[in-house]
């Protein structure tokens, strides 16, 4: 027997004519009776890895190279067929035959290797043999697995001859393709022709129009088989299939009068019915029909559990998935990696996240599948660190990521909107040259939308050559989600002009833009084409989005009449978007009606209750408020917590109201009190009205300070230097007051802040608007400014500067509306049907402790992953960015392959030694700093392991090349201070250690703090042009600066009033001097 291998997604050209050994055996002299003996003994030969060299020996080598290559294939080992016949065709050219060729074709067929097939094609013809229709099936065949239909069809038409397997063959190649129509087609020309279809072709068709869910032309095809003598007594496997057609198709009755008919049941007939019933959520019969299996002593595969297990996570039928899982282990089921995969998958489905991942952990064999299905069920909860956690494992075991499980990632990030998140998986997908198809192409589109950069969003559509209706409707339902009612209308009309015809999901998004814009007429008439003009049915979605249009325009009475004539029962959400109307225009008798009509079919709706709420208190009816509070109390019914969310170096940090939770609470309280204290001195006169509680006004200013969305600004603001634009996502709708608040504050601080929820992007077009000239960085600075998308798309978005469209987001502050605030009574969960941003409950995704430079963290660290692209220089990269980042890098470990090494060894004659060749890395050690750095505090130190098993190491100095990609980690860090050591005794124990604020501390000199106008965190480089004052001055301190970049000069010499006290001043004084000349001098330093 031969040994299974993992079959080679890849397949080099020098790897399959390699010849193993060029030097050739003596003469052998087989003595076998006959062909099966020789055989026998060529088995041997094939352990012994002889086969290559005595095939030439053999007197029939043509038929044992057939053999051979076969038994590689049915062993699945296509490479080691490929190997063989690559040999074979230089010694053996004239004994190929066309049995050789469909084996080699088959191989070639199981590793997807279309180039290397087109070549046997080409030799096929070279040979003769393009006229053989036993050959040219094959090639169809091959390419069709290759997924090269437009050669498949070439050889087909140019066929002299064609059989039975030449249309069943190329039926099968249109059904992998989708091409349904086709198959149908070329079915009824075969039959034309005069050649009747066999089983096999029958059955193909079958499955095609399974595939297809063609209900009608499968009931024509089963009635031609029936009118066909030979077919009138279909066989098990003709059976099987209708079974399987049917049920896919939901016409279980004539999939089961087929199965009770069948005298004779296979394992596959079994599977096929309960699959069927499976599919439609009817675990009852399919249960039953498993009970029968058994009694009928028919043991079920893992294509039957694999069929009930994936249904059971489709209908969220948990209890029975645990149960066939406990089945299959006490039954000792063969379960193979797609199987536990499907278990997988359906313990995320349910929610069952724990599960999922303890069986995760104990599967011996993890595929691609498995990692992406665990990712993708921390992306259904929203779990944002566990997800990019395992990614991380799913790379350290050398798995490599396949598109869905870059979708899933992407996925995650659009719903945390974790912008910077998502731009690093954008650009892992391209390093790692993952091909980008449509379904990844719209995953982007869809987080870059849901983000609010429009600009890359529709770069990475204007990218993408064929696109589909979904990813139209990504980038439409993105304008609606920004605001964009006007553009998402001329986007529509060029998605007609295209001939992409718009379904139900265009519809949607169109009468949301049409909705969030108040574009009441033009809303109308969009859902009068979709039923007259397209003829689509209207769903209750649609009707959601008119009795939305139409009651954020006030017309109340018109929206509650559409209801009543709805010929679908309305449901939450509808009676969710005329209860969010009422709320907004104070219609009391319409929104006591429609939160009767939600708690009838929800009652344990908290958000109905909420809103209805806060329609009472806007009335001062307080004794309603309590009644309803207390009602909600009593039902133990809970509101989803405001979350807000801001994201910095690719971690997410989160805060509820009133957050004291985060490390630097105190530091964020100070600057809510700061940004209350200015917006104050602006004129900005707090919106109390949103808050909907009895108490007095001053509580109310101070509820609105600390709103989720005011703590997460702050802690952006004391998080990063100026000018930086902050992004922060709600998991909820933004208030009033936050909202105008913020735009003020964009122009106090000079940010373009991003405020999003999960409707619409409040920061692109309205917080924008307010930075006015207060914003020294140029447009193109900000987060996306639309005025690039204009260019590129021609759909007329305007500035945000634009005057009019200041007026514009002014007059459309009631789409944010606060019917969900963070206040305890207020919060009603969003009606719309997308789930809620934030932690969802038992997630351990809760805020962490950051790592950030601030004004209070002096020396914090950065961890890195650095990769280092094969044939670039390891320590120039480094050193550049610690360049480029202005950040000090401390290099902590290192893993990959260098070559041409150059080391400074002090016991090695000449001292510095030149290595040729490869070397893996064993230890990598050092520290860059930004120039200008001290002596000898730059550098880095290398420990190798030759090929001969010599280990080498020193210090580098010159290139360290990378052999191949070199990954590093590093910490780095933005403060250092020069110290020499030993201290002086007499020092002062409370002394500062160099390290300076934020702000410039109190004592500083004049000439003491200098500002790095770049808003890096070095500036060393400034310190050596302040040499000469540090010597006149006489004490001085020069310190590297903090995060804004400051200097300091702490003497008594300063003009500031703090001063140092020491003994021996005279002794320090020269000191101080010496380190004015040093200083002064390039690329030298002093304390």
């Amino acid at each position: 027997m031969l040994s299974s291998r993992t079959k080679s997604d890849a397949i080099s050209q020098s790897d399959l004519h390699a010849v193993p050994r060029t030097t050739s055996p003596p003469p052998l002299t087989i003595k076998a009776p006959n062909l099966e003996q020789t055989k026998q003994l060529h088995a041997r030969f094939l352990r012994a890895q002889f086969h290559h060299h005595f095939l030439p020996q053999f007197f029939s080598p043509s038929a044992h190279l057939n053999s051979l290559i076969s038994s590689y294939t049915k062993n699945n080992l296509p490479l080691a067929a490929l190997k063989l016949y690559s040999h074979a065709r230089k010694i053996l050219a004239t004994a190929l035959d066309s049995f050789t060729i469909p084996t080699v074709l088959k191989a070639c067929a199981l590793c997807r290797s279309h180039c290397y097939g087109a070549e046997v094609h080409g030799f096929t013809i070279k040979l003769g043999f393009d006229c053989d229709v036993f050959v040219l099936n094959s090639l169809i065949r091959m390419y069709s697995e290759c997924e090269d239909l437009d050669s498949s069809i070439v050889v087909f038409d140019e066929m002299p001859v064609r059989d039975v397997v030449s249309w069943s063959t190329m039926i099968r190649s249109y059904g992998r393709s989708g091409l349904f129509l086709e198959a149908v087609g070329l079915m009824i020309e075969m039959m034309l022709v005069g050649v009747n279809p066999s089983e096999v072709a029958l059955i193909n068709m079958i499955n095609v129009l399974a595939d297809a869910a063609e209900l009608d032309v499968g009931r024509q095809v089963h009635a031609l088989m029936m009118k066909k003598s030979e077919f009138s007594q279909p066989d098990i496997n003709v059976c099987t299939a209708l079974i399987d057609m049917y049920g896919k198709c939901g016409c279980l009755d004539m999939a089961r009068k087929v199965f009770d008919r069948m005298d004779n049941r296979s394992i596959a007939s079994w599977t096929a019915m309960i699959d069927g019933y499976a599919r439609v959520g009817d675990f009852g019969i399919a249960m039953e029909l498993l009970g029968k299996m058994l009694q009928d002593n028919v043991k079920p595969n893992e294509i039957t559990m694999l069929s009930l297990v994936s249904n059971c996570g489709l209908y969220k039928k948990i209890e029975l998935g645990k149960w066939l899982h406990a089945y299959m282990l006490r039954q000792r089921l063969e379960m193979p990696v797609a199987l536990v995969t499907a278990l997988l998958g359906m313990y995320c489905k349910c929610g069952d996240n724990k599960s999922a991942r303890t069986l995760f952990d104990s599967m011996s064999e993890k595929d691609v599948m498995s990692w992406s299905v665990m990712i993708s069920g921390y992306s259904q909860a929203n779990c944002f660190d566990e997800a990019f956690d395992l990614f991380g494992k799913m790379k350290d075991f050398g798995v490599n990521p396949n598109e869905i499980t870059m979708v899933n990632l992407l996925s995650l990030c659009a719903e945390a909107g974790a912008l910077d998140q998502g731009r690093w998986v954008h650009a892992f997908i391209e390093q790692q040259g993952i091909e980008m198809d449509i379904v990844l192409a719209t995953a982007l589109v869809d987080m870059y939308v849901k983000c609010g950069e429009m600009e890359e969003a529709y770069k990475v559509f204007n990218d993408t050559g064929d696109r589909d209706v979904c990813m139209w409707n990504a980038m439409l339902n993105g304008l609606a989600m920004n605001g964009c009612g006007n553009e998402a209308i001329r986007f529509f009309s060029q998605m007609e002009a295209a001939r992409i015809r718009p379904n139900d999901i265009s519809f949607v998004g169109i009468l949301k833009a049409c909705s969030h814009t108040g574009l009441v007429l033009e809303g109308k008439k969009f859902f009068n084409r979709m039923i007259n003009e397209y003829g689509l049915v209207p769903r209750v979605e649609h009707y959601g989005c008119m009795v939305d249009l139409l009651g954020r325009a006030g017309l109340l009475e018109e929206a509650y009449e559409m209801i009543t004539r709805m010929p679908v029962s309305p449901n939450v959400v509808v009676w969710g978007a005329l209860i969010a109307a009422c709320k907004v225009h104070n219609n009391l008798s319409l929104g006591e009606l429609a939160a009767s009509e939600i708690l009838k079919l929800d009652p344990l709706n908290v958000g109905c209750n909420i809103l209805l709420s806060n329609i009472y208190a806007a009335q001062g009816r307080w004794s309603d408020v309590a009644e309803v509070r207390r009602a909600i109390k009593d039902g133990g019914l809970k509101k989803a917590p405001a979350v807000s969310s801001i994201e910095l170096n690719g971690t997410i940090h989160e805060f509820v109201m009133g957050d004291v939770s985060h490390p630097q609470t105190k530091e964020i309280h100070n600057m809510v009190a700061e940004m209350k204290r200015k917006l104050k001195q602006a004129g900005h006169v707090p919106n109390t009205s949103v808050v909907l509680l009895n108490i007095d006004e001053e509580e109310k200013e101070s509820t609105l300070c600390f709103h989720s969305e005011n703590l997460a600004m702050a802690f952006g603001i004391i998080s990063t230097a100026p000018h930086t634009p902050l992004r922060i996502v709600k998991n909820l709708r933004v208030c009033d007051d936050c909202h105008s608040s913020a735009k003020l504050l964009s122009k106090i601080y000079g940010r373009v802040i991003t405020l999003a929820n999960n409707r619409w992007w409040a920061g692109q077009l309205g917080l924008a608007a307010g930075l006015g000239g207060g914003v020294n960085e140029p447009a193109s600075s900000a987060s996306s400014g639309p005025s690039k998308l204009t260019q590129e798309m021609n759909i007329g978005l305007k500035d945000p500067s634009d005057p009019s469209r200041a007026t514009a987001s002014a007059d459309d502050q009631d789409d944010e509306r606060v019917d969900n605030e963070d206040e305890p009574k207020e919060g009603a969960v969003d009606i719309g049907n997308r789930r809620p941003r934030g932690r969802p409950p038992g997630s351990k995704n809760k805020p962490k402790p950051p790592i950030f430079v601030t004004r209070d963290s002096p020396n914090a660290l950065r961890s890195h992953v650095m990769e280092v692209a094969g044939g670039a220089d390891v320590a120039d990269c480094i050193a550049q960015f610690s360049r480029r980042r202005q950040r000090g890098v401390c290099v902590l470990s290192g893993a990959g392959a260098v070559a041409n090494v150059t080391l400074r060894q002090p016991a090695a004659p000449g001292a510095v030694v030149a290595l040729r060749g490869r070397f893996e890395i064993l230890s990598l050690t050092g520290t860059f700093l930004p120039g200008p750095a001290p002596p000898g505090s730059t550098g880095l130190t290398v420990y190798l392991a030759g090929g001969q098993g010599q280990v080498v190491g020193g210090s580098v100095v010159g290139p360290l090349e990378a052999a191949g990609p070199v990954m590093v980690v590093a910490a780095t860090f933005s403060n250092a201070t020069y110290e020499r050591l030993p201290l002086e005794e007499e020092e002062e124990a409370n002394e500062p250690g160099g390290q300076l604020s934020g702000r410039s501390p109190a004592g500083l000199g004049s000439g003491g703090g200098l500002l790095d106008q770049s808003g890096n965190a070095w500036a060393w480089a400034d310190q050596r042009t302040m040499g000469s004052r540090a010597a006149k001055q006489g004490k001085a301190s020069w310190q590297a600066g903090s995060a804004l970049g400051q200097l300091g000069s702490l003497g008594g010499q300063s003009t500031g009033n703090r001063t140092t006290k020491r003994k021996g001043s005279r002794e320090h004084e020269k000191a101080s001097e010496r380190a004015g000349r040093d200083l002064g001098q390039p690329g030298s330093w002093a304390a």
